[in-house]
């Protein structure tokens, strides 16, 4: 892949800021297109799994993305091989896409468990573990939800936008060496 030219243009340090805020908002607002990231990691055998999920923290300070998942889940087990992950947003409302590449690490949180309402603590209470076959919808026990709840922080290295509007445009940015580019749509 190419090298971003330096110094990059100006109005690619307000395109990264309004993403930034479209992520925060999509933490917080049910009905904003980027809530539902689908992401994307890799098995033991190395094929590729993707799911989606909840986007639950964005901070462009760290920067970091937050997520929720069970410590028992295959994402977590692929996570522990191999960090490197991949998240893809799209929101349809506006046409754009974002990629995102970084790193992932599961980490045990009990502070941020304590603070999600009893529905959402109860979704990390299923036994046996999630993905494991059973015989019929709904045939399955509990267990305690604090063992199994982690938090799936991402630090993102590159970003790269799409919006599919005319005239199209295109975007990356490499966090790590700070370098921004407009790409061909």
């Amino acid at each position: 892949m190419d090298a971003c030219p330096a110094p990059p243009d100006p109005a690619l340090r307000t395109l990264l800021d309004a993403i930034w805020q479209r992520l925060a908002r999509a933490t917080h607002d049910r009905a904003a297109g980027w809530r539902h990231p689908a992401l994307a990691s890799v098995d033991e055998t190395g094929a590729p799994r993707v799911r989606t999920l909840v986007l639950r923290g964005a901070d462009p300070a760290a920067p970091a993305l937050v997520l929720h998942t069970d410590a028992r889940s295959a994402k977590a087990a692929e996570i522990a091989h191999q960090a490197r992950v991949a998240l893809v947003f799209w929101d349809p409302a506006i046409g754009t896409q974002l990629r995102i590449e970084g790193e992932a690490a599961i980490i045990a949180d009990p502070a941020t468990f304590a603070t999600l309402p009893p529905p959402a603590r109860r979704l990390y209470a299923v036994d046996p573990a999630p993905g494991t076959p059973i015989e019929a919808p709904g045939a399955f026990g509990e267990t305690d939800p604090a063992r199994c709840f982690r938090v799936l922080r991402v630090v993102p290295r590159r970003l790269e936008w799409l919006d599919i509007s005319l005239p199209h445009r295109r975007a990356r940015f490499d966090l790590a060496g700070g370098r921004a580019c407009w790409l061909v749509p």
